[in-house]
């Protein structure tokens, strides 16, 4: 098939597929305006476009991308036959996000996975993030450090049809520095989180894919700090404060992908988020597309972006390298990556470079 008519029928798909922004539409109408969430919060949704991989689609791979890096924890056991047999996989990957305001991100992953004889993928995966020189355009410091360990399963039922799940622990600390009616403020925030993940793969006769995941979370945070007063009889001295707050998440993401050959693939995602905490909440919708072409079997090109309710957009390009049997490699940009956090940082440019061994 060539490319122009693929090219083509993504568009009708596309199209078609701007029946579901009917969802997004309803989400907005009752999710608020971002900007006035707590940082806290708008970091949280701003971390869940991340992925620890590199391909493109909206910085992710789509739920119903059939490979590992996908989003979807289906994925990894959904493709068995040849070339994509494996007993072992290691994945390195290294990003850095640097903002406009002069702020940069570097965050570290790895992952091992390993298939059983018959049907069945397990994956252990690590994440580590860090902040550096993180400074709001009113003045606030920032400082974020993140480590995440997950645990995924995918098992294969069929020809076409695989499902899993995943468990991930993560621990963060945020510390804050900034004033209050021109007073010094000084805050440091802890937190542990749990979040569970399940989802399923299904293939649509030989060109069509459908990826589902549904997960739940929960985070729980200490924040210790204090507001520099004067001392009396000009004020009231430091003020130290203690607070706590359980944030819960729910997501839902829908992937569609379209594969006329080994060569070519479109992708369209959904995904519902919505977090809760204490005193505040925050629903968000996101629409994300991508494409994928290989040229030759040893590059793969990617173009891809995302579009939400808070009328925030991405957008990213990638290319992977297959020269090897047994070793690949993955590049990707992404263009205002994290837009929930865009008032305080400016706009966040995304680079991303991953290793992959199979054997």
């Amino acid at each position: 098939m060539r490319l122009t008519r693929a090219i083509r029928v993504l568009c009708a798909v596309t199209l078609g597929g701007l029946a579901p922004l009917w969802l997004l539409a309803a989400i907005d109408s009752h999710a608020g305006d971002l900007k006035n969430e707590p940082a806290s919060f708008r970091i949280s949704l701003a971390l869940d476009r991340g992925s620890i991989f590199t391909d493109v689609a909206g910085l992710s791979a789509s739920a119903a991308y059939p490979y590992g890096s996908s989003t979807n924890p289906a994925a990894d056991d959904f493709l068995r036959q040849p070339p994509n047999e494996f007993t072992l996989a290691g994945t390195l990957t290294g990003n850095y996000i640097a903002f406009t305001s002069g702020a940069s991100i570097t965050a570290g992953a790895a992952s091992a996975s390993y298939r059983l004889p018959e049907t069945g993928t397990l994956t252990l995966g690590f994440t580590r993030a860090d902040s550096h020189g993180a400074k709001s355009h009113e003045g606030d410091g920032f400082g974020l450090r993140s480590n995440e360990l997950s645990l995924a399963y995918s098992h294969r039922l069929g020809e076409r049809l695989s499902v899993g799940g995943e468990v991930k622990l993560s621990e963060s600390t945020l510390n804050i520095s900034g004033t209050l009616a021109d007073l010094p403020l000084r805050a440091d925030s802890d937190s542990l989180g749990i979040d569970g993940r399940v989802g399923v793969l299904l293939g649509l006769g030989e060109q069509w894919l459908v990826g589902l995941l549904a997960g739940a979370g929960s985070a729980r945070g200490h924040t210790t700090g204090a507001w520099i007063t004067p001392d009396p009889p000009f004020g009231f001295g430091p003020q130290r404060f203690r607070l706590s707050d359980e944030i819960t998440s729910v997501t839902a993401r829908l992937g569609l992908g379209w594969r006329p050959s080994e060569r070519f693939g479109a992708y369209a995602d959904w995904q519902y988020l919505g977090l809760s905490g204490n005193t505040n909440s925050a629903e968000v919708g996101r629409m994300f597309g991508g494409l994928e072409y290989l040229p030759v079997a040893a590059l793969a090109l990617r173009l891809g972006g995302s579009l939400d309710t808070d009328r925030q957009a991405t957008v990213s390009g990638g290319l992977g390298f297959y020269l090897f049997k047994n070793f690949q490699a993955e590049m990707a940009y992404g263009y205002n990556a994290f837009p929930e956090v865009r008032r305080e940082f400016g706009r966040a440019h995304l680079l991303s470079a991953s290793l992959v061994l199979v054997y």
